[in-house]
């Protein structure tokens, strides 16, 4: 009988737990692909162009940045 319960106990115990990990991983990976990655890609973009104009300088940074800006026609 004992057997019977263990034979029974461990192939459920393993379908509970893929099951489980499923349900938590699935969410967690799309939330992070469709919010969080491109909302963390636009926050390390603007910081990257931050530290690089403050590296280079008023002259050689925002200036001329402003200036190819301008040339550009960037519409922001």
């Amino acid at each position: 009988m004992i057997n019977l319960l263990m034979n029974i106990r461990q192939p459920l115990k393993h379908l509970l737990l893929a099951v489980g990990r499923y349900t938590i991983y699935l969410p967690f990976q799309m939330l992070f692909s469709y919010v969080v990655g491109p909302i963390l890609a636009v926050i390390l973009m603007v910081g990257g162009i931050a530290v690089l104009m403050l590296i280079l300088g008023y002259e050689d940074g925002i200036k001329v940045f402003r200036h190819e800006w301008r040339q550009s026609g960037a519409l922001i």
